[in-house]
């Protein structure tokens, strides 16, 4: 698994090993790991683009499958520095298949997204929607999936909608539930962008981990969309997180984000029927856990001396 010290990449873990899977973990920065008593998670400090250690890991390890979730998560990184966007996610991606390939490796799961498709006036996205990226992020992610499809390997993009859950940290731009929290639980800067009615698909992220799993054990090839097929507004989500947290200060609006994109709500049925996942965690109950989480982290933290 690349990407495995990730907000995404640790709940995959423990799925994983709950599954009885053995697993080695590749990440750029590999804190130390508790969460594995049994042995069956063997970690390495390398990054994906340096292929001559991607290589040696993959015929070290020999992996019947590879899940690979190591990226440029940042939308607005990759607008600002396309080279480094390019750099992890197609060139990156091309030394893991590529690696892969070389040691006998049968199967590989992406991890994609909703940026792949361009913009639908109902706001609903299917698997055979047209791919038409806006922004960099979403050109190398498609390429990404391009690459999986014709590596000759048995293969998944799994096309994420807007994950959240424990343990994800307020950084970056489209993290907001994460960013909301550390405003009213913390007091950090925050404002919400635009009028706070874009529409966006919520998906927990051990429901993510379990669509990893499900997608690494099946024989089904293609893109599948991992999200609720429900949709919340950027509004509703932070009036619920007021309410778990208490929180009633009003936060402030700011400026719209050019050509952000109203309405993104993803169909699952492909999900269902090809890889007999579906989410089972409902928003009220991710949001819930999630604070839950959070507050639990921060009692555990030292006091300041």
């Amino acid at each position: 698994m690349t990407g495995s010290a990730g907000f995404v990449g640790r709940h995959s873990v423990r799925r994983l090993i709950e599954a009885k899977h053995r697993i080695l973990g590749i990440d750029r920065n590999l804190p130390a790991y508790t969460g594995d008593p049994f042995g069956a998670y063997k970690p390495m400090a390398w990054d994906i683009t340096d292929y001559a250690g991607m290589e040696t890991a993959f015929k070290r390890f020999r992996p019947d499958a590879v899940l690979h979730l190591a990226a440029n998560a940042s939308l607005q990184q990759s607008i600002e520095t396309p080279f480094y966007d390019a750099h992890h996610n197609i060139f990156g991606t091309l030394s893991v298949l590529q690696a892969a390939q070389r040691s006998g490796c049968k199967r590989i799961v992406m991890a994609s997204t909703s940026a792949v498709y361009g913009p639908k006036e109902d706001g609903l996205y299917l698997e055979t929607d047209p791919v038409a990226p806006q922004s960099p992020y979403g050109v190398s992610k498609a390429a990404g999936e391009m690459y999986c499809a014709c590596s000759g390997l048995s293969w998944a993009a799994l096309r994420y909608g807007n994950v959240y859950g424990p343990g994800q940290k307020p950084l970056g731009e489209n993290i907001l539930i994460a960013r909301t929290l550390a405003h009213m639980l913390d007091h950090e800067p925050f404002q919400i962008n635009g009028d706070g009615e874009q529409v966006r698909d919520w998906i927990y992220v051990k429901d993510v981990a379990e669509a990893n799993l499900k997608a690494i054990e099946s024989e089904n090839q293609g893109a599948f969309n991992i999200a609720t097929g429900r949709g919340a507004s950027v509004n509703q989500i932070i009036d619920e997180l007021g309410t778990v947290t208490g929180h009633s200060d009003p936060i402030p609006f700011g400026a719209a984000k050019p050509g952000e994109l109203r309405r993104v709500v993803m169909y699952i049925g492909k999900a269902r029927m090809k890889l007999g996942w579906e989410p089972q965690v409902t928003l009220a109950e991710g949001l819930a856990e999630t604070v839950r989480a959070w507050k639990l982290e921060r009692a555990e933290q030292p006091a300041p001396a």
